[in-house]
């Protein structure tokens, strides 16, 4: 037998088992995704979500202004409003309460424009429903500059019917229904009738509240002394304004047609004398009106009054 050796087997080669690509590439591309995200978000997201973030803080602090407004807590609303003062350098004291407040609906975000915000707030007065804007700037922090409450410029006699510390000048008014009483200066008393102040646009002052001003007791006294003195000389020396020669008084009291302007401290009293005149007739008589006129004259501290006759201009309606 040949003397040879038989070559040896080559020893198995062990299998390396293939990784597919597929979950690989899956990955890879899963990352890529990630990213993208991660980058847009950084792009577009962010400053997005920040200026969400300052809608939603502009919005708690008009909340808080609209909360302390309807509550009538007059330390809250300056807290709320820090600059208030910018406007008229108005003081704490110059804010008026009403006696009903606003009622807030609901609160929303109209824009953020850079620095400035504005806020909507949904709100009722009494029976009426409206909205106001709220204006905010942002210094370092929302602050509200105007809006809800109702700037206006009320006189010595305003600021005597609003009580308590309120100054002539600038005034903040809350929104609400102002109910107030009677208020006797003297010569004439105020009778203010119930009145609502809403919210005003931005940018509005209102017009001061108004009051009927009406003679008081003492005035219409002085009123009718004042008259039966003028019939008295008319019954020595007929004159022009008189009645008729040989009319006597009637049941008939004189009527007193009053107008009266406060910021001129003067106005007129239109008075109707009814006086009995015989007909020609036997034991008939008419009845007659003599228009008279008197100028009005009120102290400066409303608390005297004075009268003089004037030509009446004919017969008052």
């Amino acid at each position: 037998m040949p003397d040879f050796a038989m070559p040896e087997e080559d020893a198995p080669r062990r299998a390396v088992p293939l990784r597919p690509r597929g979950p690989r590439l899956r990955r890879g591309v899963g990352v890529a995704v990630v990213v993208a995200v991660v980058s847009a978000l950084a792009i577009v997201g962010v400053p997005a979500l920040v200026d969400q973030q300052r809608g939603r803080d502009a919005v708690a602090t008009v909340e808080r202004l609209a909360d302390a407004v309807a509550d009538g807590d007059v330390d809250a609303v300056l807290a709320a409003m820090p600059t208030i003062d910018e406007r008229g350098d108005v003081a704490a004291m110059d804010v008026v309460v009403p006696a009903s407040g606003l009622r807030v609906e609901g609160v929303s975000l109209v824009r953020v424009d850079g620095d400035e915000a504005i806020v909507r707030v949904a709100h009722a007065v009494g029976p009426d429903r409206g909205s106001a804007e709220v204006r905010l700037e942002d210094r370092d922090g929302w602050r509200v500059v105007e809006g809800l409450l109702a700037l206006t410029d009320v006189d010595d006699v305003v600021a005597r019917v609003l009580g308590g510390d309120v100054q002539p000048g600038p005034t903040w008014l809350l929104p609400g229904r102002y109910d107030l009483g009677t208020v006797g200066l003297g010569a004439v008393d105020l009778v203010p009738a119930a009145f609502a102040i809403v919210p005003p646009p931005l940018g509005a002052t209102l017009p001061a509240p108004t009051f009927d001003a009406v003679p008081s007791v003492q005035t219409a006294s002085a009123a009718l002394d004042r008259i039966e003195a003028v019939l008295a000389a008319c019954a020595l020396a007929p004159a022009d304004g008189c009645p008729p020669v040989g009319a006597t008084p009637s049941d008939v009291p004189p009527f007193m047609g009053w107008s009266i302007d406060l910021a001129a401290r003067s106005g007129t009293l239109d008075v109707e004398v009814t006086s009995s005149v015989a007909a020609q007739a036997a034991g008939s008589a008419e009845l007659v009106t003599t228009p008279m006129r008197f100028a009005v004259t009120l102290a400066d501290d409303l608390g005297a009054v004075a009268f003089e006759q004037t030509p009446a201009s004919g017969q008052l309606p």
